[in-house]
């Protein structure tokens, strides 16, 4: 097993949880200001980063990998951008996502850990 590895399910579960804040924080948003654009930006990136989840738990790694990376680069990107515009004005949703997006690319860019079969878990090599 790879140092630092993660298993699939991890991978899948994790990019599950990303995609419900990020869709969730697009409601958010909405809900307390009535922006149309939040509301898109969540859903579109946020439903991109589950469906990548999805496509995890379907051993799809590189269609979820690339779908899931375009989804936190563009939501990464925003947040970076307006927390560098106006740090005088952040809020925990938009700290808690910029840390939710930076921990999503590690999660993406960790390797995975190589799956013993389980018939092959029990057997001891002699040598």
């Amino acid at each position: 097993m790879k140092k630092g590895a993660m298993r699939m399910q991890t991978k899948a579960w994790l990019t599950l949880l990303y995609g419900l804040w990020v869709l969730s924080g697009g409601v958010w948003r909405y809900v307390e200001s009535g922006s149309n654009a939040a509301l898109g930006f969540g859903l579109t990136t946020g439903l991109m980063a589950l469906l990548g989840g999805v496509l995890f738990f379907m051993n799809k790694r590189m269609a979820a990998a690339l779908l899931t990376g375009l989804a936190t680069v563009f939501v990464a990107g925003f947040f970076g951008v307006k927390a560098a515009k106006q740090p005088d004005e952040l809020s925990i949703r938009v700290i808690v996502t910029l840390a939710a997006s930076i921990a999503e690319l590690v999660v993406l860019i960790l390797p995975l850990q190589e799956e013993v079969p389980s018939e092959a878990r029990g057997l001891q090599v002699k040598g």
